[in-house]
């Protein structure tokens, strides 16, 4: 391209609009500042792009944002000036002289302009059977990096050492990672260019296109060919610099590559393959990992032979020293020998043997893997090590073979327990500094949605979701367009799950022989202690060296990144900048600047060059030399390896046992599902009558329970207590291993409540005690600062299983059984915090989570409080009924809520419209408000649509349509206890038929699953004791008791109580309604059901 004046001005204006934030505001400095133009367009414009950035950074919180001002040290004023379109047209801001970047701009306005007059379609690294949207726009770049590489490697004979396919790799990769940058804006300005102006016309041409033509497209691409891409470089400006980033990454990154591999060619086969000689890479797998430092990534290469080695561009001293520290653990006798890939270190890259994934020879096999899997995590533990996710754990044979050591030793900065360390910030510490941080273990991840969850742990297992995904359609073809459809998918399942015989070794099957493991690994350590903390020790060859600092989730930053290219932040370097600075976000969260504050910096430098953000620290230090250049001093309490230290010295075995806890926890929640019913054969009543057990012996198995509690509890200086848990998450039907919460669903209040009932029922002053353990931290968080009462209400939400409504009801209860007015009043007080403006809020609607059960909590309570009190908690339970009038929906007579991932009606008690319909006739019955009562009837008569009369219960319709369950939750069990509860208000002959229907069921199939209350046994045992309550029926009663004494002697007999079918007794979860205190609050019901009410009812 012949430079004109008029281009060079255009290039100089492309180059001034793509200045960063930070940029611009060292231009500011240097200048005199201009004067934006003062019309009320000009100053309204300035006020959006600043309402953007607040937003951006603090959600609108204007106070937040001067607060991010602030900390920069940047005023308000300036900050005008950096978002008015002023900037860019002052004359004395040019860009003066260009920058290098816009050289290499000035050669792809040139290659495309030669495609255009060429009209060529074809190029090497185009292919017909694998099109990548907009490839023809992109492709003058890819030669213009072609051209670059080659004047870069003059002095240098790699060609031969590649394969023209493994070339065409690199270069495709190219490609793919300019499509990446340019699709968006590109697909949005196709959409405009093909627009007929009609936009259902628009549609119906697009949707009735069976085989979409080209000619559109195509003239799309030649309009930009023909003026060498400017008029989209001119709109598009930061899309043009970072193509050019993107074009010169790839060129470095690539060039150092071959100079490396033509250097070390020797050494690598002298490495690896020393008895055949290497001629060629004849493939590449690039980009594998994520892009660091000027986009250099991991790449796997295949030599002609067959050998696989993995190239890493980064330090892998590390890889080396685990590696040797390994090969001294094998020569002292630890129980099985553990393996590491070799390593050709050059300090700041290398080459790594490529670990193969191949299948165990044997169960033995297998059971080994697992248990030096154990072996491996006590190891990763006690060397601080995280991150190591499904990707960086082979499974080779019957040895786990970690690929990534980059993560060990990572600091962690200094942190504080808080204002007061009760229980619950304990056991938050401790699991934050316990073999969990590895991130081996299960642990369930939501999606950004919260509709989906993941597991990416190491020796987690990968399983099919329906998951909402975009897909191109029609690439490069006049129908071009983006679909989003939900469909089965798979995460790719890498090679961290052993096989046999061609079957995936799943391992929840095998949880003893990683405890095991662990437990050897973890005594060994005991074991050669004194050695370990020697100066002869291996370990000292950990100090002093350089080990990454994951400050965040790279999936973090990997989101962010994605959302800076949308088109509106592709026009100006500063708007992608403010983009960008949502990562400020989680600095802001704290009240005054924190010291850590210059790593945003950092960070959004990293992302402006399309970086993930690489953080580096010394093992044995305690600062953090940014790669800025800024120091960031004492960071760390404590270096690394002091950690490392640390962490042997205190070994123990109290220690090994909470370890050892939160192993078989974070299995036994990974693999916790709801139990699938089939129909069963109905029981046997008189095997039943052979196991009668007498109420002083349920009493007794409760006591047993809540001494099981007692000892599993974290308890703090303050006396409070807590536990470990899996807690539920209803829109993703998961659990995870967490610190219980403070709710009754699976919190500290639903375990208050079993002591204070067993206290009530026994009048042992121990479970008094407990009982105001259990609730202390609860006690100091009601009581504590507003801003700590805002944080709790928000977290929690309304519900009354595990929200706000929850707490309300658990503290009513207790307060009558220990005989303590002052927990009245803090359920008051909890009462306050559900305002008008959460109710309204309110999308979950159900019992659990939603309004539904708020009502239930509120109704409980009002009896208790002064008839002067009153008022206000019956306008709060009116409101959370109006709320549900509001939403709910459906054809006249049969109305619902959609309370399934808000696109489904849900049929049941915990999340359906039993339960809801419940509520609403509890509220009529208070305030004899017809419309509550009109709104359970059409709930109701929704739910009868549902009724299936060849199984006699009613779907279960969050799956496939024809799916049926028998549980409290969801099925004939909790329908039956919802038209129960309302029998008082609502008596019919329809009702009585479907009570009836509903318990025959019930009892027909009542003993299957586990044994919890939520989705087994004692569930559907609390069904038929409140039928033998609410219907006068004696036989109901000795029924439930003689199904209650069956699963007592099971348990008994297997050495516990059934949780989960996949995880085998013993392994104990404390919560309500899946676990151990709901179980033993069961038990105490079926013993005096005349002294407790049903918690499943929420009875007041």
């Amino acid at each position: 391209m012949l430079m004109t004046h008029s281009s060079t001005n255009v290039l100089s204006a492309i180059a001034a609009r793509s200045r960063t934030l930070p940029e611009q505001l060292h231009t500011l400095l240097a200048d005199s500042l201009p004067t934006p133009d003062s019309s009320p367009e000009t100053q309204a414009e300035i006020d959006r792009r600043l309402d953007f950035w607040c937003q951006v950074v603090a959600k609108g919180n204007w106070e937040t944002f001067q607060k991010r001002l602030d900390w920069e040290d940047l005023p308000l004023e300036t900050a005008h000036l950096l978002v008015s379109e002023a900037l860019f047209q002052n004359p004395s801001l040019d860009v003066e002289p260009l920058p290098a970047w816009i050289k290499v701009l000035q050669q792809i306005i040139d290659a495309a302009l030669a495609q255009s007059r060429s009209k060529s379609t074809s190029h090497r690294v185009l292919d017909p059977d694998r099109p990548i949207p907009f490839e023809h726009l992109s492709l003058p770049s890819v030669q213009v990096a072609q051209s670059l590489l080659k004047q870069r490697l003059e002095a240098t004979d790699y060609i031969h050492l590649l394969s023209d396919s493994t070339q065409i790799t690199l270069e495709r990769k190219l490609l793919e990672a300019l499509a990446t940058l340019c699709t968006s804006a590109l697909f949005d300005e196709f959409s405009r260019f093909r627009s007929t102006g009609d936009s259902l016309r628009d549609f119906l041409l697009l949707s009735l296109q069976s085989a979409p033509r080209c000619d559109q497209y195509q003239a799309f691409v030649d309009r930009h060919l023909q003026d060498g891409l400017l008029s989209l470089f001119e709109q598009y400006s930061v899309l043009a610099r970072l193509v050019v980033t993107s074009v010169q990454s790839w060129v470095e990154a690539t060039a150092e590559f071959l100079t490396r591999l033509t250097t070390d060619w020797t050494a690598i086969q002298q490495t690896f393959s020393p008895d055949r000689a290497l001629t060629q890479v004849v493939s590449i797998e690039a980009s594998i990992a994520d892009a660091h430092k000027g986009g250099r990534s991991v790449m796997i290469l295949t030599f002609d032979t067959g050998l696989k080695v993995v190239y890493k561009p980064r330090e892998l001293a590390l890889e080396v020293v685990f590696g040797e520290f390994l090969t001294w653990c094998n020569q002292h006798a630890i129980a099985l020998p553990l393996k590491a890939p070799t390593v050709l270190d050059y300090r700041t890259y290398g080459w790594v043997e490529y670990i193969a994934a191949i299948p165990c020879e044997s169960e033995a096999a297998v059971r080994r893997y697992y248990q030096r899997s154990g072996m491996l995590l006590c190891l990763i533990h006690t060397l601080e090590g995280t991150d190591y996710h499904y990707e960086n754990l082979i499974a080779h044979g019957e040895y786990p073979i970690l690929v990534d050591m980059e993560a060990l030793l990572h600091p962690q900065m200094a942190t504080q327990l808080g204002e007061f360390s009760d229980a619950t910030l304990l056991l938050s510490h401790k699991l934050s500094h316990s073999v969990l941080r590895t991130s081996l273990l299960p642990q369930t991840k939501l999606s950004v949605s919260d509709l989906f969850s993941f597991d990416v742990s190491g020796l987690g297992k990968l399983e099919e979701q329906s998951i909402p995904t975009s897909t191109w359609k029609h690439i490069n073809t006049d129908g071009m367009q983006v679909t989003y459809d939900s469909f089965s998918q798979v995460l790719e399942q890498k090679s961290n799950v052993p096989t046999l015989k061609d079957r995936l070794a799943t391992p929840e099957s095998y949880i003893g022989e990683i405890v095991t493991g662990f437990e050897q690994m973890y005594r060994w350590l005991i074991q050669h202690r004194e050695l370990l903390l020697s100066d002869q020790s291996p370990l000292q060859r950990f100090a002093h060296q350089e080990c990454r600092f994951l400050f965040r989730n790279t999936q973090t930053y990997s989101g962010i990144l994605v959302r800076s290219l949308t088109p509106r932040l592709l026009q100006a370097g500063v708007a992608r900048s403010i983009g960008l600075d949502v990562l400020s976000r989680a600095y802001l969260t704290f009240p005054e600047k924190p010291r850590c504050w210059s790593i945003l910096e950092a960070e959004k430098s990293a992302m402006e060059q399309l970086d993930i953000p690489l953080l580096s620290v010394n093992t044995s230090s305690l600062d953090v030399v940014l790669p800025t250049g800024t120091v960031i001093a004492n960071l760390f309490d404590r270096s690394s390896f002091d950690r490392v230290c640390d962490r042997i010295q205190a070994l123990d075995e109290s220690d090994l046992a909470f370890q050892s806890q939160v192993i078989q926890t974070a299995f036994y929640a990974r693999f916790l599902e709801e139990p699938q019913f089939e129909a069963s054969d109905p029981i046997n009543l008189s095997q039943l009558k052979q196991h009668s057990v007498s109420s002083e012996q349920f009493v007794d198995e409760a006591i047993t329970i809540a001494q099981t509690l007692r000892r599993s509890a974290i308890m703090a200086e303050d006396g409070s207590v807590s536990w470990l848990g899996a807690s539920y998450q209803h829109r993703t039907q998961s659990f995870s291993i967490q610190r219980i919460g403070m709710n009754l669903y699976d919190g500290q209040c639903g375990l208050a409540l079993y002591f204070a009932a067993l206290y009530h029922i026994t009048q042992d002053s121990t479970w008094r005690e407990f009982a105001l353990l259990t609730l202390n931290p609860l006690s100091q968080a009601i009581h504590a600062q507003d801003l700590t009462v805002t944080k709790l209400a928000n977290f929690l939400g309304i519900g009354g299983g595990d929200g706000l409504g929850s707490i309300v009801y658990a503290l009513t209860w207790i307060s009558q059984w220990l005989q303590a007015p002052e927990f009245v009043e803090d359920a008051q007080r909890v009462a306050t915090w559900i305002t008008p403006e959460e109710i309204s809020a309110d999308r979950t609607f159900d019992v659990i989570g939603g309004a539904a059960g708020t009502i239930l909590g509120l109704l409980a309570l009002l009896p208790q409080v002064k008839a002067s009190e009153r008022t206000i908690l019956r306008e709060q339970a009116i409101a959370c009924g109006q709320n549900l009038l509001t939403h709910q929906t459906g054809t006249e007579g049969a109305k619902a809520w959609q309370t399934w991932r808000r696109q489904k009606a849900l049929t049941g008690f915990s999340r359906g419209a039993a339960g809801i319909a419940y509520a609403l006739l509890r509220l009529y019955a208070v305030t004899e408000d017809s419309q509550f009562f009109d709104a359970a009837l059409a709930a109701i008569a929704y739910e009868q649509t549902q009724f299936s009369p060849e199984t006699q219960t009613w779907r279960d319709l969050r799956s496939q349509p024809n799916q049926t369950q028998l549980s409290w939750a969801q099925g004939a069990p909790g329908i039956a206890l919802a038209r129960l509860g309302s029998l008082s208000v609502l008596d019919t002959p329809e009702i009585r038929e479907q009570i009836a229907i509903a318990l025959n069921t019930t009892q027909r199939s009542i003993l299957w699953g586990n044994d919890a209350l939520c989705w087994g046994n004692f569930g559907r045992i609390e069904t038929v004791l409140c039928a033998a309550q609410q219907l006068d029926q004696p036989e109901r009663l000795s029924f439930a008791r003689q199904t209650a004494s069956t699963v007592l002697n099971r348990a008994q007999t297997q050495g516990g109580f059934t949780l989960s079918e996949v995880i085998p007794p013993g392994v104990s979860d404390p919560g309500f309604f899946h676990g151990l205190s709901g179980i033993g609050y069961q038990l105490l019901r079926i013993a005096h059901p005349d002294r407790l009410p049903s918690v499943l009812l929420w009875e007041g």
